[in-house]
This record gives structure tokens, C-alpha cells and sequence, in this order.
């Protein structure tokens, strides 16, 4: 008999002890200015997207270099990346491209927690354009790991036709049905919990209070985050993207703030993050040093190592047959490269300034209370 799932926001208390010890291990290591192995690893599973989004040119990577595909690591490549650190690790991260576009996603997530076995929150993004593949993999997760919590994101950055201009695609109605069957899972799935992605950008401003509301109503834990000239993701060749100083962000933060939870982890985390956000239009920089390289680290589908998405320079890559991240964290040339990137405040998005603000919970806290105010 299988076991019972347990409830997400019981996985996230649960995780709180040992979390905490993780934070001060990471605060402890890096003050020493040495390595510092992460708490969070985020993993860059594919290149491959349906989607052809106008804030995003990472799609068309393959289009370009199709071969590149056939240089994906194996799942059993990811799985011993993770092993080589994954006593350490507590959130594993997948996104991409598109995790569903690749046939062995199941496989790979999973060498990927079974390797981290105190990580006890998985969390993914998707398209959502392929509803019937988002809900079997996702599914199949939350019944194979019931102890940990399985948190989707699906991108959802404009309404009907706005979708379709922004993101390339006529997919708005196969995003909302891969919601309802995601939700539906979680019905019978306690630790499976599915939200939306919002990503405000000059494109969607004009109708960003209507899309907030609308996700509000459909969905909890959702996420809203800025476009912004991510290396990763625009190679540096979407210009104007850069929305934070439009008062119309402003009001759509306060907004989405307000929809979110008062009595719910991830509800708080996003009024936090919202409220930062709002700090950070004014002074012109994040409002809290980053922690990527620190207590989170991105892994490339070929096995680059990264800092964050922001930056595309790897901090090194990871060999076969042993893929070991440890050891490539401890060398001097990987230190030698993070060196500099260390501290960076030039963007908050929440993937990596969720970590940020665990790891300084103080200075985040104080930050947004002084914008409390306005929400």
C-alpha cells in the first residue's frame, strides 16, 4: 500500500529544522570566503520550448544548432551531479526550455530526488501547452515522492489573444486545461500544488491588473516576476525589456500582492518578494545581496555551471564519467571565476531572490516592512 501524501504546507514546516541549519551552514561557509557547497540546485533540463515568447530567446537555440540536442546529459548524468552534493541539498529546481519536451523527463526528475534525499521540495516550470504530458509527469512524481512537496508554475503572461502575441502561440487554452488537470491530481495528491507564472513585461502591462486578477481566481501560490535581459534566456538580443520604472508595474505589484495568501507560506514569500521589488525601482539595485553560487547553483543541460541565469559564463563545467560537483565547487578556478559575482544586486527575480531571502531573513524583512505602506 502506498503511503499517504502529505500536505505541502506540512512538507514545508517539516523542512524548517533542517533548512535553517542549511541557511547558517551557507552564511557560516561563505563569510570564510571559501567554497560553499548550495542548498538549492536549479537545473536547466532542456533548450527545447513549444513556446516562442517574445521576452524569451531560448527556443531558439535548437533552431539554430539542432545537434546541440543530441548533447543533452543522460539522466543518470543528472542524477549523479546531484548525488555528488545531495546531502546538502533541500529545494531541487527543473526548468528549461521545457522539461516535458524531453521523453525520459520522468526518469531524469526522479535520478534527480532520489540523489537529494533531505530536498524536500521539488519544484518545476512548464508551458503548459502540452496538458496530457504535464499532468502524467507531475502526477507520476507526486505519487512516487508522497513526503515531498511537488510545486508546478505554469507560465501564463497574458489573456486570449494576448497570450498568442506574446508568447508566439495560440496555447491559452491548453495552459488553463493543464491547470485544471493539474489541479484535479492534487485533489487526490496533497503534495502536489499547481500555480501560475506571471512575467510582466511592456507587453502585457496594459492588461496586467486583469491577468493578475484572473490568475488570483484560478490559482494560489502564483508568481510574478519581471522580464529582464537574463543572458540565458535573450543571449542579450531583446532590448527595451526592462519595465521596472513604468508606474503601471507598480500598481500591478500591489495588486498581486494583495491577492496573494496572508496565512500561507508561499502567499507571504510573494508579498515579500513584491514588496522588495517595489524597494528595488527606487534604488536602482536588488534590495539584498544575492546568494546565487552560494546556497543555489544552475546546472546547463550540457553540464555548464552557473551562477544564476543572469550571467552565461559557466563557473565551470562538469566532466564525465564521475560528473562531481563538489569537486568542481572546491577547485580554485571555479572559486577564481564566482569570486567577482559575488553579492550581485543586479536583478530579484524569484529564483533566485526566494533563496536570497531566506538567507538574509532579517535585512529581507525590515525591507519589506518599509514598503508596507504602500500595499
Amino acid at each position: 500500500m502506498s503511503a499517504k501524501p502529505i500536505p505541502v504546507s506540512k512538507v514545508m514546516r517539516r523542512q524548517i529544522p533542517a533548512l535553517l541549519g542549511s541557511l547558517l551552514r551557507v552564511k557560516r561557509e561563505g563569510r570564510k570566503g571559501g567554497s560553499v557547497l548550495p542548498w538549492k540546485l536549479e537545473f536547466f533540463t532542456t533548450y527545447s520550448c513549444g513556446s516562442r515568447c517574445k521576452t524569451c530567446l531560448i527556443w531558439t537555440r535548437y533552431e539554430r544548432e539542432p545537434e546541440l540536442r543530441a548533447k543533452e546529459l543522460s539522466p543518470e548524468a543528472f542524477g549523479k551531479i546531484t548525488a555528488s552534493v545531495g546531502e546538502h541539498l533541500r529545494w531541487i529546481s527543473f526548468t528549461g526550455g521545457e522539461i516535458t519536451d524531453r521523453d525520459d523527463a520522468f526518469e531524469l526528475a526522479s535520478q534527480v530526488v532520489d540523489a537529494a534525499p533531505r530536498a524536500r521540495v521539488i519544484s518545476s516550470s512548464s508551458h503548459g501547452l502540452a496538458p496530457e504530458r504535464t499532468a502524467d509527469l507531475f502526477g507520476a512524481l507526486a505519487a512516487r515522492y508522497p513526503d515531498r512537496a511537488i510545486m508546478v508554475t505554469l507560465s501564463l503572461d497574458g489573456l486570449s489573444e494576448s497570450y498568442e502575441a506574446i508568447r508566439g502561440v495560440d496555447g491559452f487554452d491548453a495552459v488553463t486545461d493543464s491547470m485544471a488537470r493539474l489541479q484535479a491530481l492534487s485533489s487526490r495528491h496533497a503534495n502536489l500544488q499547481a500555480s501560475y507564472q506571471v512575467t510582466l513585461s511592456r507587453l502585457n502591462l496594459h492588461e496586467a491588473d486583469a491577468l493578475i486578477d484572473y490568475v488570483a481566481s484560478q490559482a494560489q501560490g502564483n508568481v510574478v516576476t519581471i522580464a529582464n535581459d537574463s543572458r540565458v534566456l535573450t543571449e542579450g538580443r531583446i532590448k527595451d525589456i526592462d519595465v521596472r520604472h513604468d508606474e503601471r508595474l507598480m500598481t500591478a505589484l500591489n495588486r498581486a500582492a494583495k491577492s496573494s495568501r496572508f496565512f500561507d507560506i508561499n502567499g507571504q514569500f510573494a508579498r515579500v518578494y513584491m514588496r522588495l521589488v517595489r524597494a528595488m525601482n527606487k534604488i536602482g539595485e536588488a534590495p539584498i545581496p544575492c546568494s546565487a553560487g552560494l546556497a543555489s547553483l544552475t546546472v546547463g543541460p550540457y553540464g555548464e555551471v552557473l551562477q544564476c541565469d543572469r550571467h552565461d559564463e559557466p563557473l565551470g563545467h562538469i566532466q564525465s564519467p564521475d560528473y562531481n560537483l563538489e569537486e568542481l565547487i572546491r577547485s580554485p578556478e571555479f572559486q577564481a571565476k564566482l569570486e567577482p559575482l559575488r553579492d550581485c544586486r543586479e536583478c530579484f527575480t524569484p529564483c533566485q531572490a526566494y533563496p536570497s531571502i531566506m538567507q538574509a531573513p532579517l535585512k529581507a524583512g525590515f525591507g519589506s516592512l518599509r514598503q508596507t505602506v504602500s500595499f
